[in-house]
C-alpha cells in the first residue's frame, strides 16, 4: 500500500503524541482497516530537524471478525501542513520494528514468514 496524505495544521511533527495519535487512529486508520476493528495502539515518537525527519512509528493490534489478531505499522510523517502515513500489516515484514512486548504477546499465532521474522525482530528490540 502506498502513502496516503491530507491537510493536518493540528500540530507540528514534533508536537505529534500520544493524544494525536489516539485520534489519528480513530479518524483516519480505523476506516481503513473495516472490517477489521482496533484493540490497542503505540506510539514511538519520531523527531524532526532542520536535516532530516525521522517517523513517528505508530503499532496497531489489529482483530479481524473471525477472532485472529494481527499487528499494523503506520509511519507518520508531518510537513508543511501535510500529515503522510503509511500502514503495512506485519504479514508484509515491516522494517520498523520497535512493536512493544504488549502488543506482540497478544498477537495470534502465525506460519507466515515475513510476520514471524518481524515479530522476532520486534522482541529484539524490546
Amino acid at each position: 500500500m502506498g502513502a496516503t496524505g491530507e491537510i493536518y495544521h493540528e500540530c507540528r511533527h514534533n508536537d505529534f503524541d500520544a493524544s494525536r495519535a489516539s485520534d489519528f487512529m480513530r479518524s483516519n486508520i480505523e476506516r481503513e482497516i473495516k472490517p477489521n476493528k482496533m484493540i490497542a495502539g503505540h506510539l514511538v515518537p519520531g523527531l524532526q530537524t532542520n536535516k532530516y525527519t525521522i517517523p513517528h512509528e505508530l503499532y496497531i493490534l489489529c482483530e479481524k471478525p473471525s477472532g485472529i489478531r494481527f499487528a499494523i505499522v503506520v509511519t507518520i510523517t508531518i510537513e508543511h501542513s501535510e500529515i503522510i502515513w503509511r500502514n503495512e500489516s506485519e504479514f508484509e515484514g515491516p522494517v520498523y520494528s520497535k512493536c512493544p512486548k504488549f502488543i506482540i504477546n497478544q498477537l495470534s499465532p502465525t506460519k507466515q514468514e515475513y510476520s514471524i521474522a518481524w515479530r522476532n525482530r520486534c522482541k529484539e528490540n524490546y
